[in-house]
């Protein structure tokens, strides 16, 4: 997460060249729509972590996980694979 803000400092220090108003305006906007992705992203983070932590229900949790991953991934499916543990078996 430091690395993305450190990145998103870079970003909004790079100088935008003035020569071609076009150009200047395409860099606006490509900047524009990186931080929008940032900040969705962020979002994403924040309410796995405010739903992770209202819930002490291990399937709530998972089912909130996986339902986050995938907006975050933009996939239409998330699968979750949990190995199961023989107790007491040698």
């Amino acid at each position: 997460m430091a690395n993305d803000v450190n990145r998103d400092e870079a970003l909004l220090r790079t100088p935008i060249p003035a020569a071609n108003g076009a150009n200047r305006y395409e860099a606006i906007i490509s900047i524009s729509e990186e931080l929008r992705r940032q900040n969705d992203r962020l979002q994403l983070l924040l309410n796995l972590t405010s739903r992770i932590t209202s819930s002490l229900d291990l399937r709530e949790v998972l089912r909130a996980i996986a339902a986050i991953s995938a907006k975050f991934i933009q996939a239409d499916l998330v699968n979750r694979f949990a190995a199961r543990r023989s107790i007491g078996k040698n």
